[in-house]
């Protein structure tokens, strides 16, 4: 149908006549598609017109033009009229429309004028004018990247220079060489015309005082009646108030203002559903607003994040999250917008640093984005621009150029190219962050081929242990080949070995074949290796057992192949049996197989018809004739019985792993541009498996975690190197090793750290009781054990104070702050783990347990974070490692691939969890208990927590709390000092601060009111608890109130200005109905608590009534009244609150003189602004009375409660009641003497219960009936009580009066004066009985879950006492 009616109407819509027309067959068209379809014909037309001299702009600019333009608004109202409940994309399609029309043109005519001057000052100049590359840098300026610095960076260099002869803002902007080219009298007037244009629409654009930004804002402002039907008149009004260039002079209150931006259009947008407006009044006010958002959003991506670092990259996020947020307002189809900006808000709560995560999320933006466009802008516009250009005539000459040109001049208008810019230049930042962390500490990272001069003779890029190598070549060698000439230079035993440089293989063809001038060059090296070994190559009498080892440029541990064993041809491993050993003669031979027919599988097909014979499934476990099928008919019968073309083709094989899928996704994660490729080395094979003096291992020169100055790793006896580097079940701690080995490990160690001034691992192999080192390179440690060893290094001397500084700075950039490690303290008491292997990359990662591909793909497409556990790994299991947040292995191997890739890539890993037992079938893990009374099962799919700073695996969720030390702390600490010494002393005294702490930020002891530093406030933040239950509009119970009113008279008396701050209910979870903004904030007003507290306090009270709304907070530190306590509005009618905004918690702070109090214990487990980014942004954060009183308790609780200890848990008639509590019963259960469950809602859980009996058993007890409780706490010293208790404020004294045997029970434990603390929402505002040792918690849900967490959000962001 819409094709039919396509033929009849006119193509070319270049009148005001053919625009009202279609304006009335949008209005007329039967359904939504239709309409939209109508609105792009139109869309092309108006975006069409006057670009290009086939296409004519009839529509008349004189006459009767007021006329003309009231028609074009009535037709445009009742077009959009005429859409009922329309969808997003047809308003996204009419907003364009809107922008088109001379209704709401200025905007649009004026960034089109801009560019248009842009082009005519490029393309209007000669090919040979030395100033059309400066102006074709400004035309792809203002095209991709419109803003304020292009008149800094562009204008402003060239009027210098052209006007006044003035070369040096030229200069510094870039432009070196141009001052001497360009002479300003052959200047065309015509250019200069532009440019003083250009600047002159910029500097308009910009000004936030009295440009663009004014009129935009007089606009606003005359459009308050209709703000006024939206209920946005006061928070509107505010906005405009703070809308002032001193603010958005700060880049934070830049991107603040953006997010309240995009509150109003969600707003308005709402209010449109709402009936309260027009969709033209909507669109009108919704296109004033996005052109504030136009400058705030070209301002910041192009102009205040010119360079996105380390340092702002977390800002950057932030920018980057509100641009998505309003392209969702907007209606717009970015995929899943919603999960992005959850991925996104993760990554900037972290507090440290994720590259790997930030890279993979910003590709998912990316991708989507440009489905965006090429589905909703491309493909839909594509048939009627085709059309409209068929119409006008237009030359199949000119098509593809204007084509090209519409859709550029349309995407770079929109929203999406802003954002889609910033996403791009985000990523190259964290690109070029990775690539500098992928080099940073190796140890050849400054060898580089000259640029732009010869390389070196292909010959001559051969290096061999026994001589010396010439610098020119070091870079062709690899890391692995540099660091065997450097050991053998320093007279370790290194066995011998030669080393291919890259470009010998310049010559080999792409699918790696060997060229007959590299067997040459191999066959000389092998000769001269034969010699100095005493041994050939083949020979069965004294035969030569070589590897042939790869050397990347940058350290890819385990991905690129090796190939051990090689030249165990038949005749040698029947002589090797004749006069030793057969069973070391087979394994010799089973493992050169393995190695061989892993990397030939390993091996990139060379067509995509490649019929290469397909490897058996399952290597490892293939029979040994089967591999030698394998292997002789990929690779000719030659390989297993000519030595020669066995070594040829173990070349080839290593060589050509550098094209394997794992290099691949191991170069695409780390972002190296660095080229993947190889050398390769030839050694004599050393024999770890030889006889019980034997061994081979890998050891890290420092403990990656602590720092601890000791060997770190694992040996195996009667092994080679490649069991260790795998994991296997009986490896065994270099703790362990013998003396000898032990001493000769750390001399080695010494001479290479002095040497290489940095910590390494070192491959070695002890064959008969003698030493040989196989491999160094650079370790990576843990950031913290990064720390201590830079800081030992300056302190011996091996590193300058520049050096250090430099080190802290690639430090700072690669992590923000260093997670410190910890001792486990308390908490495996209270929530015993599962179990506990050996920490290798600490972190704490909460997430799915994954023992499969299918799970991980699953648990990747439901954007969760995964625990991936697994035997061991292996370099294929790459792409499944980098998919995981955590990697735990059963075989132990603290410097196996498992742990070593982890590091690399900066996993969360744990290795050593020996009891766990897989079951790959049914898709569980058995954990093994400590005590052998049973195990625990946990399937695959279930949330799990590992903890990689103590190698805890926990069931559940854990959020065990990290405690940091931001880098730029030790930077300033030490940023004066000149002495190194001093300096290193400085930093170790800072570092013991932060670990002794950790004992008391782990405590419950916070700084409160009555501590030292609680003087001289002035200005503080006040946390409460105002969340009281109303009736009729008036508080129903004062109690919660009166309580923190005691508070804010303290602080009044002590001189402070107290700013109240809470939250009532949550305006925006109302289930059931649907409540108008105006009955929101009526009913969620904090008017009835300001009503009590004027009562109480009288004229030292104020209630700032519209401080607080949807987009932010409404007043600034100078609206607050001094001396007086000043409430704050409902922090909920703000969607930062429960967000956890940044700028949010920033705008309450800066209210503050840097104090900040929280007295409201009741939400300290909530993670919201006013609770834990807040206290971020002062210098001082104290508990308030309340939160200082229940951590005393739980104090108690934990530390001696007196015996015996109770704990009941009562469940009502909700059952998810006992359910949701079963995390504190699994917590306390070992800490009890008894755990009592009764009430409705047990039946429900029983099989859980009885689950949990197991732990502890005989502790835990389900009572049928409530009566029995007395008898159950007669005797107790200490109760916990978590449920409704029944008990009243008058009815201590007399227990047994109330008929309740549950208050009767509880009455009676607390009258004999035993401890009894009371979890219970409808008991949390009683004070309890005087005298007594009764508690009832004013927040028993925090109260709980500190029991089973041992910390809160809002606990932990305060100071510690």
């Amino acid at each position: 149908m819409i094709i039919d009616e396509q033929a009849k109407r006119p193509a070319r819509l270049d009148t005001w006549e053919a625009v009202l027309e279609q304006l009335g067959r949008v209005r007329d068209a039967a359904d939504e598609a239709e309409k939209i379809e109508l609105l792009v014909e139109l869309i092309v037309n108006l975006r069409l017109l006057g670009q290009d001299q086939a296409i004519p702009d009839r529509r008349t600019r004189s006459g009767d033009m007021e006329s003309i333009y009231a028609d074009l608004e009535r037709a445009t109202r009742a077009m959009l009229d005429s859409a009922v409940s329309p969808s997003s994309r047809f308003i996204y399609y009419a907003r364009e429309v809107v922008k088109k029309l001379p209704i709401k043109q200025d905007a649009e005519d004026m960034i089109e004028q801009i560019r248009m001057a842009a082009e005519a000052f490029e393309e209007e100049r000669d090919e040979d004018d030395p100033m059309r590359g400066f102006a074709g840098d400004l035309r792809k300026e203002v095209h991709r990247r419109l803003s304020p610095r292009i008149i800094h960076a562009y204008l402003e260099p060239y009027l210098a220079l052209v006007e006044r002869g003035d070369p040096e803002p030229m200069i510094r902007a870039g432009y070196v060489a141009l001052p001497g080219r360009v002479d300003p009298a052959d200047e065309r007037g015509s250019f200069l015309d532009l440019a003083r244009d250009l600047k002159e629409r910029l500097d308009y654009l910009w000004d936030y005082g009295v440009g663009d930004m004014a009129a935009v804002k007089r606009s606003l402002e005359q459009s308050m009646p209709l703000f006024e039907r939206c209920f946005l008149r006061a928070e509107v009004s505010g906005f405009l108030e703070m809308l002032t260039p001193e603010r958005l002079a700060k880049r934070h209150v830049a991107a603040d203002m953006l997010k309240r931006l995009a509150s109003f259009k969600r707003s308005i947008k709402e209010s449109f559903t709402e009936s309260r407006i027009s969709l033209y009044d909507m669109l009108l006010v919704d296109l004033s607003l996005g052109r504030l958002i136009f400058l705030l959003a070209n301002d910041l991506t192009n102009n205040r994040f010119l360079e996105v670092t380390p340092r702002n990259g977390k800002e950057a996020l932030g920018v980057l999250a509100e641009l998505l947020n309003i392209s969702t307002v907007k209606g717009l189809a970015i995929g899943d917008a919603d999960r992005n900006l959850l991925a996104l808000e993760e990554l900037r709560a972290q507090s440290t640093y994720d590259y790997v995560r930030a890279k993979r999320c910003l590709g998912s933006i990316c991708d989507e984005l440009q489905g965006y466009l090429q589905r909703d802008i491309i493909d839909r516009m594509s048939g009627p621009l085709n059309r409209a250009l068929e119409a006008y005539g237009v030359p199949t000459s000119r098509l593809s150029q204007i084509k090209t040109r519409f859709f550029n001049n349309f995407i770079r208008r929109t929203q999406v190219h802003v954002l889609s810019e910033f996403v791009e230049k985000v990523r190259s930042a964290i690109d070029a962050e990775l690539e500098r962390q992928s080099v940073s500490r190796q140890l050849y990272a400054d060898y580089r081929l000259a640029e732009g001069g010869a390389a070196p003779a292909r010959e001559a890029c051969v290096a061999a242990t026994w001589r010396e190598t010439h610098d020119s070549i070091r870079p062709t060698l690899g890391g692995k080949g540099n660091g065997l000439i450097d050991m053998a230079r320093l007279g370790l035993a290194v066995p011998p070995a030669f080393i291919l440089g890259y470009p010998i293989f310049a010559a080999c063809d792409a699918d790696g074949e060997l060229d007959a001038g590299l067997g040459a060059i191999v066959d000389e090296q092998l000769a001269e290796l034969e010699r100095r070994c005493g041994r050939r190559l083949g020979d069965p009498e004294r035969p030569l057992v070589v590897s042939v080892r790869s050397g990347a440029p940058v350290s890819m541990p385990g991905v690129m192949v090796t190939v051990l064993n090689v030249g165990l041809v038949p005749e040698v491993r029947r002589a090797i049996c004749r006069r030793s050993d057969c069973d070391f003669a087979e394994a010799l031979y089973r493992r050169f197989l393995d190695n061989a027919a892993g990397a030939l599988a390993a091996m990139p097909p060379r067509t995509d018809s490649d019929q290469r014979e397909r490897a058996p499934a399952e290597l490892k476990s293939a029979p040994t004739d089967e591999l030698e099928a394998y292997l002789r008919a990929s690779l000719g019968d030659g390989f297993l019985s000519d030595p020669r073309e066995q070594l040829m083709q173990s070349i080839r094989l290593v060589y050509a792993s550098r094209k394997s899928s794992a290099v691949d996704a191991f170069s695409r994660t780390l972002a190296t541009t660095i080229r993947a490729d190889t050398a390769v080395t030839v050694q004599r094979m050393v024999f770890g498996n030889l006889n019980d003096a034997s061994m081979s291992g890998v050891v890290i020169t420092r403990d990656p975690i602590t720092g601890a100055d000791r060997l770190f790793g694992d040996f195996k006896r009667r092994a080679q190197g490649e069991e260790v580097v795998m994991g296997s079940v009986d490896t065994e701690s270099i703790e362990h090793v013998d003396e000898a080995v032990a001493a000769e490990l750390e001399a080695c160690k010494r001479r290479l750290v002095d040497y290489y001034r940095q910590d390494l691992d070192l491959e070695f192999t002890v064959e008969d009781g003698e030493l040989y080192l196989l491999q160094t390179r650079a370790a990576k440690l843990g950031a913290f054990a990064q720390l201590v060893a830079d800081k030992e290094f300056l302190e011996r001397g091996l590193i300058r104070l520049e050096e250090f500084h430099s080190r802290l700075e690639r430090l700072e950039m690669a992590n923000a702050s260093i997670a410190l490690p910890r001792a486990d303290f308390r908490f495996r008491r209270w929530n015993p783990p599962l179990a506990v292997g050996v920490p290798i990359n600490g972190g704490v990662v909460s997430g799915t347990l994954v023992l499969s591909d299918d799970c991980l793909k699953e648990a990747e497409a439901r954007r969760e974070s995964v625990v991936y556990l697994a035997h061991t790994t292996k370099p294929t299991d790459f792409t499944v490692m980098n998919g995981a947040n955590a990697i735990v292995t059963v075989y132990p191997g603290r410097t196996s691939h498992a742990a070593i890739t982890a590091m690399s890539i900066n996993r969360t890993c744990i290795v050593g969890v020996e009891s766990a037992e897989l079951d790959l079938a049914a898709r569980l893990v058995r954990f093994r208990l400590a005590d052998g009374s049973g195990h625990v099962t946990v399937a695959e799919g279930e949330r799990v927590t590992a903890d990689g700073n103590t190698g805890a695996i926990y069931r559940g969720v854990a959020p065990i709390s990290e405690f940091f030390l931001p880098v730029s702390v030790i930077t300033e600490a030490i940023r004066r000092e000149e002495d190194p010494v001093e300096a290193a002393r400085a930093v170790g005294a800072l570092i013991d601060e932060k670990l002794s702490g950790l004992s008391r930020e782990t405590s419950m002891r916070r700084s409160g009111l009555d501590s030292p530093a609680a003087r001289g406030m002035g200005r503080v933040i006040v946390r409460v608890d105002a969340n009281v239950a109303l009736a009729d509009g008036a508080v129903a119970d004062r109690r919660s109130i009166l309580r923190f009113a005691d508070t804010l008279r303290t602080l009044l008396d002590r001189g402070a200005t107290p700013i109240v701050c809470s939250h009532l209910g949550d305006p925006g979870a109302i289930t059931g109905s649907v409540r108008s903004r105006e009955e929101q904030y009526r009913d969620y007003s904090l008017r009835p608590i300001a009503d009590v507290l004027s009562g109480i306090l009288g004229e030292r009270f104020t209630f700032h009534e519209t401080s607080v709304a949807t987009s932010g907070l409404l007043v600034t530190a100078s609206d607050m009244l001094e001396g007086k306590v000043n409430l704050l509005e409902n922090l909920r009618f703000a969607t930062g609150e429960k967000d956890n905004d940044d700028a949010f918690a920033m705008a309450i702070a800066e209210l503050s003189d840097g104090w900040y109090v929280n007295d409201a214990f009741n939400v300290c487990h909530r993670r919201h602004a006013s609770i834990v980014g807040v206290p971020r942004f002062c210098r001082n954060r104290l508990a308030g009375p309340q939160v200082v009183a229940e951590l005393s308790v739980i104090g108690a609780l934990l530390d001696e409660p007196e015996r015996p200890f109770v704990a009941v848990f009562r469940g009502t008639s909700q059952a998810t009641d006992l359910g949701a509590q079963l995390g504190v019963m699994s917590a306390i259960i070992n800490r009890v003497d008894a755990m009592l469950v009764t009430g409705p809602g047990v039946e429900a859980i029983r099989p859980r219960l009885e689950a949990l009996g197991h732990q502890a058993p005989g502790r835990l007890v389900v009572l049928p009936s409530e009566a029995e409780l007395k008898e159950a706490l007669d005797g107790a010293g200490t109760v916990l009580w978590s449920g409704a208790s029944g008990l009243s404020d008058d009815g201590w004294s007399e227990p047994d009066a109330s008929g309740d045997p549950v208050a009767a029970a509880l009455g009676r434990a607390a009258a004999r004066n035993a401890s009894v603390v009371v979890c219970s929402a409808t008991d949390r505002y009683g004070r309890g009985a005087p005298g007594s040792r009764l508690h009832l918690s004013s927040g028993p849900a925090a109260f709980l879950e500190f029991l089973e967490r041992l910390s809160l959000p809002g606990v932990t962001a305060l100071d510690p006492d």
